[in-house]
């Protein structure tokens, strides 16, 4: 902030008969205004500097900042996590609609992540037999989402 008034471009000047004239420098040209005008200019030219040095501290690599951002777009609304929740609780409540085979079924698949034919080796199946049991599984579920009244969304 030291220094600031060499760096400027304004300035007000006193006649010999003691009139104070506003002055405002643009493109080398000094230009008279109103003491309105000059007070304006002054006072944007003032805030100008204040931001200037609050955010000199501030500075952040661009690295950094690509990386915050990164943060912040990975970061869920609250909305999308209510909704995420609900829809959880719907789907475990569907799911423990289906039998208990079909139950251990889904979970082998898409929490162990197991292929079918590892897990067709673990229940003594052929592959397509899994294939067909986790259609008709996916099936009934879809059916329970859909179709059940109390709470879950309806077609």
């Amino acid at each position: 902030m030291q220094n600031w008034q060499k760096d400027r471009n304004y300035r007000k000047y006193i006649h010999t008969d003691g009139a104070v004239a506003c002055i405002i420098t643009v493109d080398g040209v000094d230009v008279e205004v109103d003491a309105e005008i000059y007070a304006a200019y002054s006072r944007a030219d003032r805030r100008e500097r204040y931001q200037a040095e609050r955010e000199k501290d501030k500075i952040v690599p661009l690295n950094r900042l690509e990386e915050d951002m990164t943060a912040f777009a990975e970061v869920e609304s609250t909305e999308d996590a209510a909704l995420r929740g609900i829809l959880a609780g719907q789907l475990s409540e569907a799911i423990s609609l289906l039998t208990t085979e079909e139950q251990d079924m889904l979970r082998a698949l898409y929490a162990e992540n197991m292929t079918e034919r590892e897990y067709a080796k673990t229940i003594g199946l052929s592959q397509k037999g899994v294939n067909k049991r986790k259609a008709k599984a996916l099936e009934k579920l879809k059916k329970i989402l859909v179709l059940k009244p109390s709470g879950f969304r309806e077609p």
